[in-house]
């Protein structure tokens, strides 16, 4: 498991090298960002910067654990859901608008007959 992980973080370098390599606009963003990163770095205190060296490694568990992938994909399929059923409830509600709209046409129409 742990050859077939290495495998994938290979492959996902490769592809992000020759994309890097093939779009300079990207690669210049990466270098700015990376040229920000160090700037608030250097600037940050010690502590913090000790605090971030202690404190990485957790946060990088609790990013790689299974459990939070799930966690993290229910709740994304919550918020799907839950945008799209407030799309297909507005589209629903602005169906009945216009067939209520529709049906006073025709009554004004045949007013004016």
């Amino acid at each position: 498991m742990l050859l077939d992980e290495a495998n994938c973080a290979q492959h996902s370098v490769k592809a992000i090298v020759l994309h890097l390599q093939k779009n300079p606009d990207a690669m210049a963003a990466v270098a700015l960002t990376l040229a920000e990163i160090s700037n608030i770095a250097s600037k940050m205190a010690p502590g913090a910067l000790a605090v971030l060296k202690t404190g990485a490694p957790t946060v990088f568990a609790i990013l790689a654990a299974p459990e939070f992938l799930i966690a993290v994909g229910v709740g994304v399929g919550l918020t799907v859901v839950m945008f799209g059923g407030y799309k297909i409830i507005k589209k629903i509600k602005a169906g009945r608008a216009e067939k209520e709209g529709s049906v006073d046409e025709m009554i004004d129409v045949d007013e004016l007959d």
